[in-house]
């Protein structure tokens, strides 16, 4: 949720009272320094420097070619400054894969209105953005702005975890659909509760805390803190608290290996040895930007990341060597959120591109290549998802519904996009 929520303030050209905790001090990437370049790009937009926005623009793609935004500002660039021809060249690309950031409406493109080319496009894009609607509807909490997160399935006891970026809450759901909160992230200010994964063998649900913009009570001027959190799965008491310190500026997501090792993703990759208090970075070369989804095979050796500006990492943990997955043709796995190891696949929440889609995807042996991506579920009007939780053959997918058309007075503004009401759907995944 955390880089979606940005990237989201960046399309919206929202001003940069937005802001990313820094990351940890690396040798810069392509990708980071992609992103600074999109930080330049959205300066110029904003100051209507429109031939600007376009420089800008191709140097982030130049340096991240994943990018599947950066195409799409690329596309609005060309068509701010007459360049038909470029505009519906890349308008074509991102129709070819399935992605509509609502080209038809923006105001961006109104040089293309009376394109019959661009027609064609918009008429094309609406037959292959249809939605596939698979999964059946599990709960909604009737209440606006509790900004879920992360969604956790205790399978000893057949409940489900859900968290508020918003309070910090972390309310249980019953197998007989009965709510109640269950625990509360917090230190000394409020913060956000984020990732979530129910550890049944040790009895242990953990979650990810972090101040973060998005918090009610959040102090800008405040020290920042991020870390994790261990609550008894029979009662919600805290029986840990790990907090990271300066090891990293945030962290995003989570799991439990079976060994017990826990490892993080957010600013850097980190990892907690078991019976240990200490988060440790996890030695990664190269270097992961952005990883959210972060999910270990059974046997402990390899561990999946999603990088959400780029894609799918497989990490071999004995060396820490770290490979792109190789995709086929006309593959994208850019904006990855939740992502789940099943069987020798992926199954995994793609909410940085439009319309959503969640997604299973298939391996090599070796884990280095994607051999097939399949569909489960694409552009459910009834909730955007940010991450799930397996329960034998289904996903359970936690999201809002639809947000209002205006945010409730004692909301930011710039939330809107989020206050829809908390919703949990139930995909299979065979």
């Amino acid at each position: 949720m955390i880089f979606r929520f940005l990237m989201l303030a960046i399309a919206s050209c929202v001003a940069a009272s937005i802001i990313l905790h820094p990351p940890i001090a690396h040798a810069q990437s392509d990708i980071d320094a992609a992103q600074v370049e999109l930080r330049e790009a959205f300066a110029a937009y904003n100051a209507k420097d429109y031939e600007a926005f376009v420089i800008s623009v191709k140097k982030a793609l130049a340096l991240n070619q994943h990018s599947i935004a950066t195409r799409y500002y690329l596309a609005r660039g060309y068509a701010l400054t007459g360049q038909i021809d470029q505009a519906l060249e890349v308008l074509g690309y991102l129709v070819s894969r399935n992605i509509d950031y609502g080209y038809a409406e923006h105001r961006d493109f109104e040089s293309l209105r009376g394109d019959p080319r661009f027609a064609r496009l918009i008429t094309e894009l609406a037959e292959r953005t249809s939605p596939v609607i698979n999964g059946l509807h599990r709960y909604t909490i009737d209440q606006l702005g509790i900004i879920p997160e992360g969604i956790a399935h205790d399978a000893a006891t057949n409940r489900l975890f859900l968290s508020s970026m918003r309070t910090g809450d972390i309310y249980v759901l019953d197998a007989d659909n009965s709510l109640s909160l269950f625990a509360t992230v917090k230190d000394a200010q409020p913060m956000a509760a984020i990732g979530l994964f129910a550890d049944s063998e040790r009895h242990l649900l953990w979650a990810v805390g972090a101040t973060f913009e998005m918090t009610r009570g959040f102090d800008p001027d405040a020290e920042t803190q991020t870390g994790v959190f261990g609550f008894d799965l029979t009662d919600g008491t805290l029986q840990k608290k790990i907090l990271a310190g300066d090891v990293a500026t945030f962290f995003n997501d989570l799991t439990v290996a079976a060994d017990g090792r826990i490892y993080l993703s957010g600013s850097d990759l980190c990892v907690i040895e078991p019976h240990s208090d200490t988060i440790e970075r996890l030695p990664v070369e190269p270097h992961i930007t952005g990883s959210n989804g972060v999910t270990a095979t059974p046997d402990g050796k390899f561990l999946f990341v999603s990088s959400y500006p780029v894609g799918v990492y497989a990490i071999e943990l004995e060396t820490g060597q770290a490979r792109l997955l190789e995709l086929p043709a006309n593959a994208s796995l850019y904006g990855i959120d939740g992502m789940y190891v099943r069987g020798g696949s992926l199954v995994a929440v793609q909410n940085g591109i439009e319309p959503w889609r969640l997604v299973h995807i298939e391996l090599d042996e070796n884990f280095g290549a994607v051999t097939g991506i399949q569909v489960l579920e694409f552009g459910n009007p009834d909730i955007g998802p940010t991450t799930g939780a397996l329960d034998g053959d289904v996903i359970h997918l936690v999201g809002q519904g639809p947000a209002p058309e205006s945010a409730p007075g004692h909301f930011p503004g710039n939330l809107r996009e989020f206050l829809g009401k908390t919703v949990i759907y139930s995909v299979p995944v065979d």
